[in-house]
């Protein structure tokens, strides 16, 4: 927040519900764990936010990054040190592809997909834990925000990256059409008002690199891949922070 605070925007009403049936961890146990670590409002009836089939929910002040303001501003301070491809005359080369171009310490590669659509962008809801989905604001301008789906945004697990390309390349527009109906479908046994708020627009491809550790996906790795050359694996954008410190102590300031 210190350094790109401006990045980010609030959510006024962000709901994390533990789903009544084949959740991994009970809503006792869920708010325990988050005690002492961040602040939260236990919900005392979630129906009152609209909330169905959940043992629980808390309000948190997580905020979001919009992600179009956070490509620009980095696409503006890189200039023209951003690269798509490896060049001779550069001092080092940091390889941020998600490890497209390597797969060390990496157990599988994910085609994904992300579902955008139109509403309002002022609540998010996200069900814990498990095969469960999420509805995040993505964009206020415009007025999108994202569903994603532990079970239903991973298309296909795939041995490399290569082979999770062409899946993407080859998956059709009937088939992304029905998960992210499926995905709306879903969102919605939790919180039925999504359809009469929301429309699905549009629609988010991607490929995401699955560390072998199954502990904690969002692990940020570095690793060398050449005497002048590093390679990036992070979850997460926030990652940004942790790879830059470990970066920095590789190639010495």
């Amino acid at each position: 927040m210190g350094r790109y605070g401006f990045l980010t925007r609030c959510v006024p009403i962000n709901l994390y519900a533990v789903a009544a049936d084949e959740s991994l961890v009970d809503f006792g146990t869920y708010c325990q764990i988050l005690r002492g670590e961040i602040e939260y409002i236990t919900v005392l009836n979630p129906a009152e936010f609209g909330l169905a089939n959940v043992e629980g929910a808390i309000l948190t002040g997580e905020r979001h990054i919009v992600i179009r303001e956070a490509r620009a501003f980095f696409e503006k301070e890189l200039g023209s040190i951003a690269q798509s491809s490896p060049s001779g005359d550069v001092d080092w080369e940091i390889d941020c592809t998600f490890c497209a171009r390597d797969s060390e310490n990496i157990d599988r590669y994910e085609a994904c997909l992300t579902t955008i659509v139109k509403g309002p962008t002022d609540k998010a809801v996200t069900v814990m834990d498990g095969p469960f989905p999420s509805l995040y604001p993505w964009d206020e301008q415009h007025g999108l925000s994202s569903i994603t789906s532990a079970k239903l945004t991973p298309i296909k697990r795939c041995a490399t990256w290569e082979e999770a390309n062409a899946v993407l390349k080859d998956t059709t527009r009937k088939e992304i059409t029905a998960r992210a109906d499926a995905m709306l479908k879903q969102i919605a046994t939790y919180w039925p008002q999504v359809r009469d708020f929301y429309e699905i627009v549009d629609f988010r491809l991607g490929i995401r690199a699955m560390p072998k550790s199954a502990a904690d996906a969002r692990l940020v790795d570095i690793i060398r891949t050449g005497d002048r050359a590093l390679r990036v694996r992070a979850g997460k954008i926030d990652a940004v922070i942790h790879a830059e410190k470990l970066i920095c102590e590789m190639i010495g300031g």
